[in-house]
C-alpha cells in the first residue's frame, strides 16, 4: 500500500513531468503556428482560400500536438521509471 506522503510525491512527479511535457511541446507547436502563418499566404497562388487552407493545417497540427504530448508524457514516465 502507498502511504500519502508516498502519493502527494508521486502526483508531484507526475503534475511535474505533464507539465514539462506540454510545456516544451507548446513552445514548438507555437513556432510551427507562425510558420504555417508566414507560409499560407503561398496557398493563393494554387487558387485555394488562404484562411480555409490555414484551419485545416492548424487543426491537423493541434492532433498532432495533443498525440505528442500523450506520446512524450508516457515516454517520460518510462524514462523516469528504468532512472530509478
Amino acid at each position: 500500500m502507498v502511504s500519502n506522503l508516498n502519493q502527494a510525491k508521486l502526483n508531484d512527479a507526475l503534475r511535474f513531468l505533464y507539465l514539462n511535457t506540454i510545456d516544451t511541446f507548446w513552445m514548438e507547436h507555437i513556432d510551427d503556428m507562425g510558420y504555417l502563418r508566414q507560409n499560407v499566404s503561398l496557398h493563393a497562388y494554387g487558387q485555394k482560400d488562404p484562411l480555409v487552407e490555414y484551419k485545416q493545417q492548424a487543426y491537423l497540427r493541434f492532433k498532432d500536438l495533443l498525440v505528442k504530448i500523450r506520446f512524450g508524457f508516457v515516454s517520460s514516465i518510462f524514462k523516469a521509471l528504468l532512472e530509478k
